[in-house]
């Protein structure tokens, strides 16, 4: 899966998130919700 790709997050890529982790929890969230790019995730976790 590519980080810094503009696509957005679906529910296709909710096996990527299998873990019980906060990011894992969240990007599970924000894939259900189909509203933000997959880049966005990853820079707004990266801190």
């Amino acid at each position: 899966m590519d980080r810094s790709s503009r696509n957005r997050l679906t529910e296709r890529l909710l096996p990527q998130f299998p873990g019980e982790t906060l990011f894992d929890r969240l990007a599970r969230t924000v894939c259900r919700a189909g509203c933000l790019p997959r880049k966005e995730l990853y820079e707004a976790c990266r801190k």
